[in-house]
């Protein structure tokens, strides 16, 4: 019985694929599709989708999705247009083939033109050279562009920082000048000049911009100077004054520690430790004592 009956569900799965495939065979145009046979597609697809046979619709946009039809047929039959609509269909199924069938047609449309173009600059070289010259002209001139406006923008802020009057602008477009001619090929280095070391010095030394303006400082050497030799007196104590903090910092951490059992450590309540005094505030306050538990290695520091 189960064999029968397993015979029978076979037979009527053979019987509903002949019914499709005999369904397409007469839908489906031979060949490239005439404007009468996309239309008649069409006119067939519409009368079921206002049907609401999904099934019908469906089968009719798979039937389209493998013909073969050329752009100038689906610029005359507005196919696109028609298929859109149906993106609006109150039915899922139609409305999730139509858009995905919509998608197809675009990308057919765009390969086709591609191709057509790459065949026609395939058997024309000189059409193919022409249009790789356009290009790189193309490029180089919003290259170009683009690095006019740089320029500019960096004239302008230049001259805002020396100064509002005419030998301040004169100043700036001779420091643009000498950066450009340092950096010409490279707009990356260019830009880093300008924003990382020339505007920050130039903005908070004022000897460094008189001397610019003098012109006892031309702009040749200006852009050729290390950011430390641009930077202010205050500047370069205080980095000095850092360097030798840093330093008693390892000095103080390569000292030697002594052990202890004078204090607790709050965390495992053990007395091994070790401990170095450093004086952190002013010279007639007491030390401060820095702690590490040598069992959990817990740091805390008591004055």
């Amino acid at each position: 019985m189960r064999k029968e009956g397993r015979l029978l569900e076979n037979t009527k799965k053979e019987r509903k694929a002949s019914e499709k495939e005999k369904k397409e065979r007469l839908l489906k145009p031979v060949g490239p599709a005439s404007v009468q046979e996309v239309n008649a597609l069409m006119d067939k697809l519409q009368s079921f989708a206002d049907a609401n046979d999904a099934d019908q619709a469906v089968t009719t946009m798979y039937v389209l999705e493998e013909t073969n039809i050329s752009n100038e047929v689906l610029r005359e039959t507005n196919l696109g247009k028609k298929i859109r609509e149906l993106k609006k269909h109150s039915n899922p199924m139609v409305e999730r083939k139509a858009t995905q069938l919509l998608g197809q047609l675009k990308a057919r449309a765009k390969s086709t033109i591609t191709r057509s173009i790459e065949q026609h600059e395939k058997s024309n070289p000189a059409a193919r050279k022409a249009k790789e010259e356009k290009l790189a002209k193309e490029q180089e001139e919003a290259s170009k562009s683009a690095g006019d406006l740089v320029r500019e923008t960096v004239r302008k802020k230049l001259g805002d920082i020396l100064g509002t009057d005419s030998l301040a602008k004169e100043r700036a477009e001779e420091i643009e000048t000498a950066m450009h001619a340092m950096h010409a090929d490279d707009l990356v280095e260019y830009k880093k000049l300008f924003g990382l070391i020339l505007m920050p010095n130039l903005k908070r030394n004022e000897a460094l911009r008189e001397k610019v303006r003098s012109g006892q400082l031309p702009a040749v050497e200006l852009i050729r100077l290390d950011p430390k030799q641009m930077a202010t007196k205050e500047q370069l104590d205080k980095e000095m004054e850092l360097r030798e903090e840093t330093w008693k910092d390892i000095m103080v951490a390569d000292a030697p520690k002594d052990v202890t059992d004078q204090f607790q450590c709050g965390k495992c309540k053990g007395r091994a430790c070790t401990y170095y005094q450093k004086q952190t505030r002013s010279a007639d306050e007491p030390m401060t004592t820095f702690i590490t538990c040598t069992l959990c290695n817990t740091n805390w520091k008591e004055c």
